[in-house]
């Protein structure tokens, strides 16, 4: 536990790092998918513009009796200069039709020098392009490779769009590399396209640092949890092997003093030091008894030896045990309906369960104590008159080693382990327990026959 704080900063700056990393990568692999959606959209502008194009000459031209004619020479290309070149020659300079200057290939030579030859006809019969054709055609080419932008529109390259262009993605389509575009298209984002290319990735990396996240998170409470119950069970510890010293200090005083100084030929002394010593007995008993019930119950193998009791015996001769030994006016009411009830339970444990929440009722309790016990076909409740238990202080009351604290009081001693071995065997029953309290009012505590 000396390095938790120092392994644990640690650990969370790594997962801090790692986590921004991630982020990251994920903005490499975003602008990744980007750029290779946007040439694949360029792609998809250029096989539209030669459409379009060659749907205005058929409509002006009245197809098929069409006087254009488009002569492609398969085996020369175009450059960006008008020279006409093999088509398989690299220039070496920035003249080269294409997105590069590496070799093109034979369908993107076909392709430009189609493009060109259309434009340099509709230029000059002076037939304007289709906007609302293109951008049509535009959006139906990207949806048959594959691309789904809902919206996309082509305007010349110099106007200014009459629309919003914000989280809309753009990009502008020139004939040929270093020369000025002349158009520019928009798309709005097309989140399920990157989805699709990207959801696999984003969906496991969130899952994973989930995963992670949820781990460290319950191993850090878990770590907390032991610390506290470590911290706990060593206050019990301390006050355990004090306490256990205390009754055999003081039967030894009195036991000492009646053999080595005479103290038995006095009857008053002799009964006040060995009731002294009886009383020191009694308590060390019941400590060892507790040690020994907490010990039990943890045992994998302890099981309930149950049987059938009448209710309302058992429960009377628990209290008048109680009311007497109890060292205030004490008032126990048992009523139990109806009065032949019975209960299948060990009566051993469950009588340790009944004898712990009394003991409680009259040790956090005034001068005065009054408790009822109430039990019918559906449970058990006890009530009392006492200080009540905090409403901060329920939640824990039924953990080791746990006291509920009350300021600077050292008058009440306990050890934290009675409400937990309560808890333990009603469980073990197959019942529950709940509690209500008021501070200064009382507490009540409720057993339920089944869960």
């Amino acid at each position: 536990m000396k390095n938790f704080k120092t392994v644990t900063i640690v650990t969370l700056s790594i997962i801090g790092v790692l986590f921004a990393g991630n982020i990251f990568f994920l903005g490499i692999l975003y602008r990744s998918v980007k750029e290779q959606y946007l040439v694949t959209a360029r792609q998809c502008l250029g096989e539209a513009d030669v459409v379009e194009i060659l749907t205005r000459m058929k409509e002006k031209y009245n197809y098929p009796d069409s006087n254009i004619k488009v002569v492609f020479d398969i085996n020369h290309r175009l450059t960006s200069s008008g020279r006409t070149i093999p088509a398989f020659e690299h220039t070496g300079d920035s003249d080269s039709i294409g997105n590069n200057e590496r070799l093109m290939g034979l369908a993107e030579a076909f392709n430009s020098t189609m493009a060109y030859n259309l434009h340099m006809q509709t230029r000059q019969s002076d037939n304007t392009t289709n906007f609302k054709l293109l951008d049509s055609i535009f959006l139906a080419e990207m949806r048959r490779v594959g691309l789904h932008p809902s919206h996309a529109v082509v305007l010349p390259a110099d106007s200014t769009p009459q629309f919003s262009t914000r989280g809309m993605w753009n990009f502008d389509y020139s004939l040929y590399t270093g020369k000025n575009p002349i158009y520019r298209a928009y798309l709005t984002y097309p989140l399920g396209d990157l989805l699709f290319s990207t959801g696999g990735i984003i969906a496991t990396t969130a899952l994973i640092m989930g995963a992670l996240a949820f781990a460290f998170v319950y191993l850090i409470r878990t770590v907390l949890t032991l610390k506290t119950i470590d911290e706990m069970k060593e206050d019990f510890v301390n006050n355990m092997t004090h306490e256990l010293k205390t009754p055999i200090a003081a039967a030894y005083s009195a036991n000492d003093t009646l053999l080595n100084y005479g103290k038995h030929h006095d009857p008053e002394k002799r009964e006040r030091y060995l009731r002294l010593a009886l009383e020191q007995l009694t308590r060390l008993s019941e400590l060892v008894e507790n040690i020994l019930s907490m010990s039990m119950e943890r045992r994998k193998n302890f099981t309930l030896n149950r049987e059938n009791i009448s209710l309302k015996p058992f429960l009377d001769e628990i209290a008048a045990v109680h009311s007497m030994k109890a060292n205030k006016d004490t008032t126990i009411i048992v009523n139990v309906v109806p009065s032949d009830l019975t209960l299948d339970c060990d009566p051993v444990h469950f009588g340790n369960v009944v004898s712990n929440l009394l003991d409680n009722a009259i040790k956090y309790s005034g001068a005065t104590v009054r408790i009822d016990i109430d039990a019918n076909i559906n449970g058990i409740s006890i009530s009392d008159n006492g200080n009540g238990i905090p409403a901060k202080a329920i939640p824990y009351i039924f953990n080791k080693f746990y006291r509920v604290p009350y300021g600077n009081r050292h008058d009440i001693r306990g050890y934290g382990i009675g409400l937990y071995y309560v808890l333990s065997i009603v469980q073990r029953h197959g019942w529950s327990i709940g509690v209500e309290s008021t501070l200064s009012k009382g507490s009540t505590f409720n057993i339920r026959y089944g869960k």
